[in-house]
């Protein structure tokens, strides 16, 4: 039941089935079984585009849905991915205008730290059901954590009373067929007397053993638990020895009469992490881009090989499997190659699909496990996390932190760059600004800039 107030994040992995219910609550989509009981109006954030906003840019025709929503001043608002081509300045102004939202608000989103700051209650979808947990996000997470440790206790003690009962079964068993008959030269009273105690016996332990199979077979099962395979990169092949890999001297860039950046200036260290941050528009991909092809104004150390994802996706093969396309470009053996496939969310199963087959998520964690794995003294990322769900986000963000190398990164997922990155890079007006030190860090000087 959703009343007035309440602010319900709805989670689940990719295809889970969270926008299809939000069609069947506004009436834009049929149940196969059951009802939905309305009261009031109902309006829905969509992520498709809205119509007559074909001039507008990604982010402000996400804008144009929030507000048209919001001016209606519904009973009920659906929000469906609502942050998508928002930049970070819109998702924090997003977030204050849920906050204040009085109806009843469920939200789908990626973004953890908008369900962290608005929902005070999360409903899980995982394989047709629905569970809710009556927490914040924050706490639900805390819950999760809980419950895959008692997970793996479970399946612990399972997998110890499986192997006890299965050693019991097997050594009453041996028990038995070792139980001889009398010696030839016993007399026939005797072998009378052997052959009955013998006879007892070995009906006695095949009793236990019958009775070990039997509490084996009726033993709970308790499935394996997903468990992370430590991660330990050898970059000794393709490390840099340089402190600084690229230095940005002076970079301008203007498309038209739109200056974009003007003079700009800034360092990508070696073995560091460095976020890319600033609103729509700024030039970070433009910067990425003029660093990846050296353009004037950029200088990079002399070889150094730079391993670029991009949201077109091009370094995926659709005829190779996932294995194969991720040991193409790779100086790592199979066994490693497999550890980050699997860190990355691809299973034993999924390793052998044909990437042709690949979902749009999947392909970019295939072409994200391939940079990863590739020879590059430099990794780019320009906004990983697109269409990426949040347990993919999270798998991206344990890999990154493992990686011992230099990286770039651009994403407006507050989270993740919290999660992954050493420094920041803010881009305004066309030029950079370093803060050494991490997401609370730059908050924090930004904070203090404002007062």
């Amino acid at each position: 039941m959703l009343q007035a107030g309440d602010k319900v994040a709805v989670v689940g992995a990719n295809g889970a089935g969270k926008t299809t219910l939000f069609r069947i609550i506004s009436g834009a989509g049929e149940a196969d079984g059951g009802q939905v009981a309305l009261r009031g109006s109902v309006e829905m954030i969509t992520q498709e585009d809205a119509g007559g906003q074909t001039e507008c840019s990604g982010g402000e025709a996400t804008k144009a849905r929030i507000a048209a929503a919001l001016v209606q001043r519904p009973d009920i608002l659906l929000a469906d991915e609502p942050t998508t081509n928002l930049d970070i300045a819109g998702i924090q102004a997003l977030q204050r205008s849920l906050i204040r939202f009085s109806g009843g608000l469920m939200l789908i989103s990626h973004d953890r730290d908008l369900l962290s700051a608005v929902c005070t209650s999360v409903l899980e979808l995982d394989g047709g059901e629905c569970r809710h947990y009556h927490c914040g996000y924050d706490e639900y997470v805390r819950q999760k954590a809980v419950e895959r440790k008692t997970h793996k206790a479970r399946y612990e003690q399972y997998t110890d009373e499986r192997r006890r009962l299965k050693a019991a079964a097997d050594g009453k068993a041996r028990r038995s067929a070792a139980i001889t008959g009398p010696p030839k030269r016993m007399g026939n009273s005797e072998a009378r007397l052997h052959r009955m105690g013998g006879q007892r016996q070995k009906k006695a332990l095949d009793k236990a053993a019958k009775a070990a199979k039997s509490r084996l077979k009726q033993l709970e099962r308790v499935e394996k638990p997903y468990e992370k395979t430590p991660i330990v990169f050898d970059l000794r092949q393709v490390r840099k020895h340089n402190p600084v890999l690229a230095r940005v001297n002076g970079a301008s860039k203007a498309y038209g009469s739109r200056q974009v950046l003007r003079e700009c200036r800034m360092t990508v260290p070696n073995e560091k992490r460095t976020a890319l941050v600033g609103p729509n528009g700024c030039g970070k991909t433009t910067l990425m881009n003029m660093i990846a092809s050296g353009a004037p104004g950029i200088e990079t150390c002399a070889g150094l090989r730079i391993g670029y994802f991009t949201q077109d996706i091009q370094n995926v093969d659709g005829r190779m499997t996932v294995l194969e396309n991720a040991m193409a470009d790779t100086r790592y053996d199979h066994q490693f190659v497999r550890t980050i496939l699997n860190r990355m969310l691809f299973g034993r199963a999924e390793v052998d699909k044909r990437a042709a087959v690949l979902s749009g998520g999947e392909r970019i964690r295939l072409s994200l496990a391939k940079i990863i794995l590739s020879p590059a003294h430099l990794l780019m990322l320009d906004e990983p996390t697109n269409y990426l769900d949040i347990p993919a986000r999270e798998a991206l963000e344990d890999v990154l932190r493992a990686y011992g190398g230099a990286v770039l990164i651009t994403s407006h997922d507050r989270a993740f760059v919290r999660a992954v990155a050493h420094r920041i890079v803010a881009l305004h007006d066309g030029q950079a600004k370093c803060y050494e030190g991490g997401w609370e860090e730059y908050t924090a000087a930004q904070d203090a800039q404002q007062h």
